[in-house]
């Protein structure tokens, strides 16, 4: 499980929107759904009884339940067992919440794997998708389906059923038809795709052009690392951000050079007789590692490279070391931000991922969904979880400032989100945001946008030579901002997704990590030079004999019953 960063485009891509909340809260959406019906405490009603998407439990209901919430941050007076989010639990829909366990995302895979382990899980939980198949396979799980047809309101059904991340994730949480849990949603899949951030105050400095190949990239690369971009007559910067964790990294991950070469590391792909293979070991992984060893071999590279984690490359970067990283739609806040408070020349611009060749380069887009909010069997009111997801999206999309999703505290506005147990998106929302605003910007006319985005537009119309407006308009503002880079990729079709949509197969579950590590272990030699290009072929047997062959037979399977 990766719980510890599952969450990154909620707490960043949604927290930065909620500082202009009232641009999710469109005049279009409908009122809030008063209750038409009282709701008891009985789940048994008919199905062609109305009922209310936000009824109340009366007498009130219990539920034991468990989350991880990272960096948590509370209003004065509050805390994990006493906060607004319980109340309303409590006052607006009847349910008394206590919790089992809350961690960070570091500590809540074991937290949870023993309670499994001991047939003592929670009523609701959040879980990834290898702990939602293992549930399944053992029978502990609640079938949803027809609660959430029946109690899942107008916000709901349109953010989970009427939107295609939505349609995917909800496909990714069924089996045989049958719903048996709430995905999480929160992005759209171009949202999560990698692009390229250029140091430009550099390439302008070196009178270097944009990058528009791969090999661009690698000539930009090696003159950052040699030609003192930073004017210090010292050898101390390096070109090409590259983390340890090089592979699944939201910030020095090379999987956007990788795509460059018509591969990726990550997920399973179609090949010429239609059949999923993995791309981990296709050819033009081995191209792409040779590119790279021979980058390490000029020191365009870090030397540490085998060493550095995604903080140590943030670091590199705000510290001024460091001119370019492939990283995600959220990279402008952290960590460049950082280097653009602490450096008044600084200036960085994203850009598409680039080709190695004249076919053009399609960065992976990101999962639908990566957790799970689900039910055990047998608790007897399961669309009580229905419900919360209601009541979750009626605060954060109807309801104008609600202080269930955002309030203040000293100076600032600080995010409520986390304090909730379901917490349920429109995977669509924030980009229809960005491009408004964008939009805006590019005429220099907000007189469409409502009161959230005319205080974003007032925040990003002073670049550039406003320093504060450098986020916000490296976001959202022309064609360097990263929302454009991300809606580019989606308007022109240029997302490789992965062609394996089922869930974890048994040598997933046993092997995954195993040929994970492999995988890390010989390219990171290889890239440093301390393996020879050709250990890829013999990684490519290791991988089939440890469980790929097993893995690829599993997954066509899964596929030739699935496709469509």
């Amino acid at each position: 499980m990766s719980f510890g960063r599952i969450r990154m485009t909620v707490s960043v891509i949604l927290v930065l929107l909620i500082v202009f909340l009232t641009a999710c809260q469109s005049e279009s959406q409908p009122p809030q759904e008063t209750a038409k019906q009282e709701q008891s405490a009985s789940p048994k009603e008919t199905s062609k009884e109305a009922v209310d998407p936000l009824g109340k439990y009366d007498p009130p209901i219990k539920m034991v339940g468990a989350k991880y919430y990272n960096d948590p941050e509370y209003p004065e007076g509050e805390s994990l067992d006493k906060n607004r989010w319980l109340d309303a639990y409590r006052s607006t829909l009847g349910i008394d919440l206590k919790w089992k366990f809350v961690t960070t995302g570091a500590e809540y895979p074991e937290k949870l794997s023993v309670a499994i382990a001991s047939n003592d899980i929670p009523d609701v939980m959040v879980v990834d998708a290898t702990t939602f198949q293992s549930l399944l396979d053992n029978n502990m799980l609640e079938d949803l389906t027809e609660v959430y047809d029946k109690y899942a309101s107008k916000t709901t059904k349109s953010a989970l059923s009427e939107t295609s991340t939505g349609k995917a994730a909800m496909e990714m949480a069924s089996r045989s038809g049958k719903l048996y849990g709430i995905p999480e949603t929160s992005a759209t899949v171009a949202e999560k795709a990698r692009m390229l951030f250029v140091r430009t105050d550099w390439l302008d400095k070196l009178n270097l052009p944009e990058p528009k190949t791969v090999q661009d990239v690698i000539k930009i690369a090696e003159a950052f690392a040699t030609m003192d971009p930073d004017g210090n007559n010292v050898k101390d910067t390096y070109g090409l951000a590259v983390a340890k964790s090089f592979l699944f990294a939201d910030f020095g991950d090379l999987s956007g050079f990788f795509n460059g070469f018509h591969a990726d590391p990550n997920i399973w792909l179609k090949d010429a007789n239609g059949k999923l293979v993995h791309g981990v070991i296709q050819p033009g992984m081995k191209t792409a590692l040779l590119e790279l060893q021979n980058m390490f071999s000029k020191g365009i590279l870090s030397t540490e490279l085998a060493v550095n984690t995604v903080e140590s490359e943030w670091d590199a970067a705000i510290n001024g070391k460091l001119g370019m990283s492939y990283g995600v739609i959220w990279s402008p806040a952290q960590p460049l931000n950082m280097n653009i408070e602490a450096d008044p020349e600084a200036d960085w611009k994203a850009f598409p991922i680039v080709s190695a060749d004249d076919k053009p380069a399609m960065p992976r887009g990101g999962s639908p969904t990566g957790d799970y909010y689900v039910v055990k069997k047998g608790y007897s009111n399961p669309e009580a979880i229905v419900k919360m997801a209601n009541l979750f999206v009626e605060h954060f999309y109807n309801i104008p400032e609600s202080k269930l999703i955002a309030d203040k505290k000293g100076d600032g506005t600080i995010s409520l989100i986390g304090m909730a147990l379901i917490q349920t998106f429109n995977p669509d929302s924030t980009m229809k945001i960005a491009m408004d605003l964008s939009e805006a910007l590019k005429t220099k006319d907000p007189s469409k946008l409502n009161k959230g985005l005319k205080s974003a537009y007032d925040l990003a119309v002073g670049f550039p030579q406003d320093r504060k407006a450098w986020l916000t308009y490296r976001m959202y503002g022309d064609q360097y901002g990263s929302y454009n880079v991300a809606n580019y990729y989606d308007k022109n079709n240029l997302l490789l997704l992965n062609a394996y949509a089922g869930p974890p197969t048994p040598t997933m579950i046993s092997n995954n990590k195993i040929l994970r590590d492999l995988q890390t272990d010989v390219f990171t030699k290889i890239i440093m030079g301390e393996a020879h290009i050709d250990e890829f072929d013999n990684f490519v047997e290791q991988w089939k004999k440890l469980g790929g062959d097993q893995m690829t037979k599993e997954v066509n399977e899964w596929y030739a019953a699935n496709k469509k």
